[in-house]
């Protein structure tokens, strides 16, 4: 890095170096290398299977949210020529606010209780 500072190399060398580098692209060096790499793909393969992660609103637009109505339409279409009941199919999952995931885990949480408690009350009743 001194040397970029010190003006010894050409900044376009740096770009270049930082674009072989760049730790988010899976086009980069790094992560080929991450990717390719059969150990850690062994250490991985061991490890569970996380939830898939719900999409997230960066970088989804007013054209991404059309797109996704496209296809969620050709998803029908498809079922539809399929012989299957269009309603059944389910559309491509859009991001969701945090208020509503945490509502949503507030009601299953309360409905899990309720349960408990109905399935008590069976036991003793038995």
């Amino acid at each position: 890095m001194n040397e970029w500072l010190r003006g010894e190399r050409h900044w376009a060398e740096f770009f270049e170096l930082k674009d072989q580098l760049e730790l988010s692209s899976t086009g980069s060096h790094y992560m080929a290398a991450v990717l390719e790499d059969r150990e850690l793909g062994a250490q991985a393969a061991q490890l569970p299977e996380p939830p898939p992660a719900p999409p997230s609103f960066y970088g989804y637009s007013g054209i991404r949210a059309r797109l996704d109505d496209v296809v969620d339409m050709l998803l029908k279409l498809q079922a539809t020529s399929a012989g299957v009941n269009p309603k059944e199919v389910a559309g491509l999952e859009r991001p969701k606010p945090a208020v509503e995931i945490v509502r949503r885990e507030i009601a299953s949480s309360r409905l899990r209780e309720v349960e408990q408690l109905l399935l008590r009350g069976q036991k003793g009743a038995a």
